[in-house]
């Protein structure tokens, strides 16, 4: 049992004694003894400070801020104080108080390079990538073997559809740690987005080896899995990590998706298949309405029932069982962002808004979205292009020379939705649906 302070021979003998607990891991005991220097000497800012730091860990991220806030008052020239309350904040989604926290830190103390990264991964939250590529290339300047910010350089690249770059990011963060799971990960998910599975499974393998209950890893892995037609393997792995993780998101969507696999075995199975995706997405609209909106709203699209096409079947009912799921969720999503529809004003041209990633030389393009650009009755019809891709050539240019207006470029979702809205269309057209997310 730890000693009370007043056993000790003063205050700075007993933070040693909390910080030794601390860093061993006994959290609870660190805790006590921190509360009871604070009992001694309330306004102590590293007791104040350190029991922030336990109670972040320990889940209580409202506490942590609170406390670190208070030691910051009582020290303000502490980088140290600041940086760990901006990660506090940052744990709790506030991401604007988390990088001023972050960038007072770099005022006092500018070689600060965590706290370059930690500035990064808040300006990555807040869709603003260009800061945030700033950010961990200023970090990667003062400490080049910062793997973390070779690994989240490589995300924001990948954010910004810089794929070869990321990936030379990610190659640099295992060139310095080859045992870094969430780098092996990333690049197996980067190509595995890239169609490459069998370059990508043995990444996604080897950040399950260092990191067994690396849940992002074995959905990864399982997709990859399922492109390849290995359905048993892929399914298995979802369950793992929805026994990791039973409330993620992503995992659960995408298990449900992994019912309608790529090649069958027989005719009997084709049957299976679309009862256990009937029954998935049964579970998923029972699942997307007991979650909060942000939970349920990060699953949509991120994998999609794609092969079900390729069933000799008529899939409507299926497809309009997820579409209506999607909708709903979605809708639920656009209220709490308040982005409201705006209409067109009375007496102007129709306006057309396609909305597609695949404004470039490409199936789609060739086959549908060209041919309204060429021959839509301009007169009568305002035609509006949103490119959500990454990739464009000779034909993107086309497009923007043809389009009233044209958007593109790197945007979160919700700042999509706001530039989508603000067009004012009369009718919205997804060339892709059910293939991009």
């Amino acid at each position: 049992m730890s000693r009370s302070p007043d056993d000790t021979p003063d205050i700075a003998q007993a933070l040693q004694q909390a910080l030794r607990l601390h860093q061993g891991g006994r959290l609870d005991d660190a805790a006590t003894l921190y509360r009871q220097i604070l009992a001694r000497s309330p306004d102590n800012p590293d007791a104040m400070h350190l029991l922030g730091l336990v109670l972040r860990r320990q889940g209580d991220t409202a506490r942590a801020v609170e406390l670190i806030a208070r030691a910051v008052d009582l020290q303000p020239d502490s980088h140290a104080y600041r940086n760990n309350l901006g990660l506090a904040q940052l744990d709790r989604g506030l991401h604007d108080q988390a990088a001023a926290s972050f960038r007072a830190a770099l005022g006092i103390k500018p070689q600060f390079a965590e706290a370059w990264v930690n500035l990064g991964t808040c300006q990555r939250a807040a869709g603003r990538y260009d800061e945030a590529a700033d950010a961990y290339r200023r970090a990667l300047a003062l400490r080049p073997d910062l793997v973390e910010a070779h690994n989240n350089l490589g995300n924001v690249l990948r954010d910004q559809g810089s794929d070869a770059e990321a990936a030379a990011c990610y190659a640099a963060a295992l060139r310095l740690r080859p045992d870094y799971a969430e780098a092996n990960n990333n690049l197996g998910a980067l190509l595995k987005g890239q169609d490459r599975q069998d370059e990508a499974i043995p990444y996604l393998r080897k950040a399950l080896a260092i990191d067994p209950r690396n849940a992002d890893a074995l959905c990864n892995l399982a997709s990859a899995l399922r492109d390849q037609g290995e359905l048993d393997e892929a399914l298995a792995c979802h369950r793992t990590a929805l026994e990791l993780r039973p409330d993620d998101a992503v995992a659960r969507w995408s298990q449900a998706m992994a019912q309608i696999p790529l090649v069958y075995r027989d005719a009997a199975q084709v049957e299976s298949s679309r009862a256990a995706f009937d029954a998935a997405l049964a579970g998923l609209d029972a699942w997307g309405d007991d979650k909060s909106i942000e939970t349920a709203a990060a699953a949509v699209g991120t994998d999609q029932p794609y092969y079900l096409a390729y069933q000799p079947h008529d899939n409507r009912a299926l497809l309009a069982r997820y579409g209506s799921l999607c909708e709903r969720i979605m809708r639920r999503w656009q209220a709490a962002q308040r982005i409201a529809v705006q209409k067109n004003p009375p007496g102007a041209r129709l306006r057309v808004v396609i909305v597609s990633a695949q404004i470039r030389e490409h199936s789609v393009w060739r086959a549908i979205t060209r041919g309204w650009l060429q021959h839509f009755d301009r007169s009568r019809f305002e035609l509006c292009i949103v490119h959500l891709g990454t990739q464009s050539d000779d034909e993107t240019a086309f497009a923007a020379s043809r389009a009233d207006a044209f958007l593109s470029g790197s945007r979160p979702l919700a700042r999509w939705a706001e530039a989508i809205a603000h067009l004012q269309a009369d009718a919205l057209i997804y060339p892709e649906i059910g293939m991009e997310p």
